[in-house]
């Protein structure tokens, strides 16, 4: 597997750590490969997160991309023994919409190609 790829899973593991931490049911991936970017939808029909954790993964995600950051640390996702590592994704990805409204929960990630 090429290190986009890889990064690709790393970033999708990193979700579904978080959704099953929050005991989600029904949750479906969704990866579309473009010439420029790759765009990942992960979302869960049932699952119950409070208004708090919903701000907080729209806060991480709002931070601007690094590549510096994510060249030394795209390879610390999808650890299960730490809580959290979204801020590495944060630093690995473009733009992030998030959707969440009677127990269903969607997100939607842009990443552009490596230009590393």
């Amino acid at each position: 597997m090429n290190k986009e790829k890889q990064k690709i899973n790393g970033i999708i593991c990193e979700f579904l750590i978080l959704l099953l931490e929050k005991e989600a049911k029904d949750v479906s991936i969704k990866i579309n490969e473009h010439a420029n970017e790759t765009k990942i939808e992960i979302s869960s029909e049932k699952i119950i997160l409070n208004k708090d954790t919903i701000y907080e993964i729209n806060q991480i995600l709002s931070m601007e991309r690094t590549l510096e950051i994510e060249s030394l640390y795209w390879g610390l996702l999808g650890n299960i023994y730490k809580s959290s590592n979204l801020h590495i994704v944060a630093n690995m990805i473009d733009d992030a919409e998030t959707y969440y409204h009677d127990n269903k929960f969607k997100i939607i990630l842009s990443r552009k190609k490596d230009i590393l």
